[in-house]
C-alpha cells in the first residue's frame, strides 16, 4: 500500500483555483490523469501569460541532473510574482540527482513554485534519504478514485462540463462504461455537445446518447483495443451486452469497424494521412467529428496490416463458435474474443 500523502490532490486544486499561496515545491503522484492535468492549468494560470517565456520552465528528469532542476528553481521572477518549474518524469530521478535537489530543498525559494510529476503512487525515492525526507511533507496524492467513490467522480466531473446529474444516472454511466475515466469522461464531453454546452442529464438521456449509440461506442471499443486497454474494453463491451444488445450482433458491427480500419490502414501504407481518414468515419458521427478523425488516424497506427487481418480472421471464427455448440454463452465468446484482440501482436 501506497504511503499516505501530505496532501490531497482536490484539496491542492481547490487551493491553487482560490488564489492561496503556493507550497515552494509540489511532489504530484498518481494515476489520476484528469485531476493531474487540472492541477497543472490551474498552476499554470498563476503565471502571467506576458512573461511565461521567462517564468515557466518545463524539463524531463534523466534529460536534465538535478543540479540544473535546482538552478532552474533559483532563478528570481520577472515581473511576475512567481517563477514555476516543472519536472515531468520525476521517477526518473537518479540518486546522484536527488543529492542535488536535496541542497535546494532544505531551503527552497520564496518566489518559485517546484512541481515534480510521477505517475507513480509514491515518490520512487528511498524515505531514508536526506532528500526522501525533505520531499515527503510535500507529496500530493492524485489516485484514481476507489470503486464507492465512482459516483461522486461522475458527479464532480459532470460539474467540468456544466452538467447536472443526480447519483442515479452517474450509476447509469458506471453501468455501461464502467469505471474507465477516459471512457467516463468521453461521455460526458458528448452529452454536454448534444445539449449546447450545459444542463440536465436524465437516465433516458444517457440510454439514448450512450447505450444506444453502438457507432459511438464501437468506435471507441475499437480504440482500446488498440491500445491494448483490456480491462476498459471490457467494462465497454459488457455494458453493450448489459443494454440488451445481442452479442452476435456487436459481433457484425465490430467487424464491420475492423474491416473499415484495415481499409484505412491500407490506404495508410500506401501513403494517406490525417485528412485523408475523414473518408473511413461513419457519416453518421456529427459530434467532434474532426476529433474522430484524428482518433482514427491513431488507432490506425497502433495496428499493423497483419494484426488487422488476424483481427478478422479472429471474429469470423468467433461468428463460426456463435454457430456451433463451442458450450460458451455468446457473452463469454465475446469476452474471449475481445481477451484475443488485446492481445493481439502480429509482426
Amino acid at each position: 500500500m501506497a504511503k499516505k500523502s501530505a496532501f490531497k490532490g482536490k484539496d491542492v486544486l481547490n487551493q491553487v483555483r482560490k488564489g492561496q499561496d503556493l507550497s515552494p515545491v509540489y511532489y504530484i503522484c498518481g494515476d489520476d490523469p484528469y485531476l493531474i492535468s487540472e492541477i497543472i492549468e490551474s498552476l499554470k494560470g498563476r503565471i502571467l501569460p506576458q512573461f511565461k517565456d521567462f517564468n515557466l520552465h518545463h524539463v524531463t528528469a534523466g534529460e536534465v541532473e538535478g543540479d540544473k532542476i535546482a538552478s532552474l528553481a533559483m532563478q528570481l521572477p520577472v515581473m511576475d510574482a512567481c517563477t514555476m518549474v516543472f519536472v515531468r518524469e520525476a521517477q526518473l530521478l537518479k540518486k546522484a540527482d536527488w543529492e542535488g535537489l536535496a541542497r535546494y530543498l532544505e531551503d527552497p525559494s520564496p518566489t518559485t513554485c517546484l512541481v515534480l510529476l510521477d505517475p507513480n503512487d509514491s515518490p520512487q525515492i528511498d524515505k531514508r534519504t536526506k532528500a526522501g525526507k525533505l520531499i515527503a511533507k510535500y507529496t500530493v496524492g492524485c489516485r484514481k478514485p476507489y470503486d464507492n467513490q465512482m459516483p461522486r467522480w461522475v458527479e464532480d466531473r459532470a460539474r467540468i462540463h456544466k452538467l447536472r446529474l443526480g447519483p442515479d444516472v452517474a450509476y447509469r454511466l458506471l453501468e455501461l462504461l464502467g469505471n474507465d475515466l477516459a471512457s467516463l469522461n468521453n461521455a460526458l464531453e458528448r452529452i454536454a455537445l448534444y445539449l449546447g454546452g450545459k444542463g440536465d442529464v436524465s437516465i433516458d438521456l444517457v440510454n439514448e446518447q450512450v447505450a444506444e449509440n453502438r457507432t459511438y461506442n464501437l468506435f471507441e471499443l475499437s480504440g482500446l483495443i488498440g491500445d491494448r486497454n483490456l480491462q476498459g474494453a471490457l467494462h465497454l463491451l459488457r455494458g453493450l451486452m448489459e443494454t440488451g444488445e445481442h452479442p452476435l450482433k456487436l459481433l457484425v458491427l465490430m467487424a464491420k469497424a475492423f474491416r473499415s480500419l484495415l481499409k484505412a490502414r491500407v490506404a495508410y501504407d500506401q501513403g494517406a494521412r490525417l485528412h485523408d481518414m475523414d473518408a473511413f468515419v461513419n457519416p453518421r458521427i456529427r459530434y467532434k467529428r474532426d476529433e474522430k478523425v484524428r482518433e482514427l488516424f491513431q488507432q490506425v497506427k497502433r495496428f499493423t496490416t497483419p494484426e488487422l487481418i488476424k483481427a478478422i480472421s479472429l471474429m469470423q471464427e468467433a461468428d463460426f463458435s456463435f454457430k456451433s455448440t463451442s458450450g460458451l454463452t455468446p457473452e463469454l465468446l465475446m469476452e474471449r474474443l475481445v481477451i484475443e484482440l488485446c492481445q493481439l501482436r502480429v509482426s
